[in-house]
Formats: structure tokens, sequence, C-alpha cells
């Protein structure tokens, strides 16, 4: 099974996309129950990569989820499992998290830093997967840091990669945070950001995304006043 499946526990993997797939639709309770899950049989398993890569999925969850401080903990477990076994991906990944987090608890230097530090490290490794959300959490760091230039930067390459890959699922999002730029940044744009709102709207029906959708309707609703 190792290698068909990637090296790591598929049960644990399979939890875990679950988890965050019911934490876009909106199913928080149920979402961190089926994280919880994961971790559980994670740590049972004695596989310090399933431990790492679960970790690492279950803090993305509850980043989503808006839980700054259970990701921050799930991020810095993964983080220094990965660098304890040299699991450099999980490690770019993870750290991704741990500067989101950072970021958003005020410490905005340094969580922009980590975030540009590992996404670059998986460009050059050329590993796309999961980018276009990862330059997503950069932009929202940048935003909250008032450097609007490198967050439109990260944002608009955010959406033309999952153009490019057809790795939607946080496409709505994407959409969104542009709006927000849009809107807080140029004057006279106000249809374009909310032009932004209602794809991202539509983008979030189309997949059931309720979490995104109900994120994109509250930043049009704000556009509108």
């Amino acid at each position: 099974m190792a290698s068909n499946y990637g090296n790591h526990d598929t049960s644990t993997c399979a939890l875990s996309y679950l988890g965050l797939s019911l934490a876009f639709e909106g199913e928080d309770e149920r979402a961190r129950s089926t994280s919880d899950n994961a971790l559980t049989i994670a740590r049972g398993l004695n596989d310090p990569f399933s431990m790492a890569l679960t970790l690492c999925f279950s803090s993305t969850t509850a980043q989503v989820l808006g839980d700054v401080t259970l990701s921050a903990r799930y991020a810095e477990a993964s983080r220094q499992l990965s660098t304890e076994h040299g699991f450099a991906y999980v490690r770019a990944l993870s750290t991704c998290l741990v500067g989101w987090c950072a970021a958003e608890n005020g410490d905005s230097d340094r969580g922009i830093g980590l975030l540009t530090d590992a996404i670059a490290q998986l460009q050059t490794a050329q590993n796309r997967q999961f980018m276009s959300y990862l330059l997503g959490l950069l932009c929202g760091a940048c935003m909250k840091a008032g450097d609007h230039a490198e967050a439109m930067k990260a944002v608009k390459e955010g959406i033309a990669l999952a153009a490019a890959n057809g790795e939607r699922y946080y496409s709505a999002e994407l959409n969104r945070l542009q709006g927000e730029l849009l809107a807080q940044t140029s004057v006279g744009q106000s249809k374009k950001a909310e032009a932004m709102f209602r794809l991202a709207i539509k983008t979030a029906k189309q997949q059931g995304a309720r979490l995104l959708e109900r994120k994109a309707v509250e930043s049009l609703r704000r556009c509108a006043l």
C-alpha cells in the first residue's frame, strides 16, 4: 500500500479530507469531530509521517473554521515533527499555517516572512498542490498588515493558478479577497468589487461551500452600505 498511496495511512488521509470538506460546507461540529477522529487514529499508528500530515490537515480545517488558536497548535506540532523527521513538504505546508496564525495574532512581519519563505520553497520544488490556498493565506496576512499591493499580487497569482491547474476548492474565497481589496484600495472600484463578491457567491453555491458563501454574502452586504 505504501507505494500506491504515498507512504501514509489512507484512513487518516480520508478523514482529513472529509473534515476539511465539512468545514467548507459549514458543518462546523462535524468537521471538528472528523478531524479529531483522524488525529486519534494517527496517534495510534506509530507512523510519524501520517501524524505530521494529519496534524497539518487538522490545522487547515481549524483555519478554515476561523479557530486561530487550534490551528496554531496543530500547525506548530506538525512543523516540529516534520523538522525532526525531515518531511520537507509537510514542514513547508505547516509553516504556512504557522505564519498565517502569527499574522492573525498581530505578528505580521513574522507571519508574512514564514508564509513567503515556505511558499517559495514549494514553488522551487515545483509542487503546486494546495498552492492557491496558501496564496490566499498570504493575501490575508498582507491585507491584515495593510500591504494591499502584495495582497493583490498574491490573490491574483492564486486565482490564475487555480484556473490553470483546476484546483478550485478555494476559488470562492480568493474571489472574495480580491473583492475586498478592490473595495478598500481602489477609488471608484465598487462595481468591480461587487462583481467579485457575486462571483464568489456563485462559485461557493455551485460547490456547496456554504461557509465561503456566507463570507461572500457578508462582504457584498458591507460593500452595498
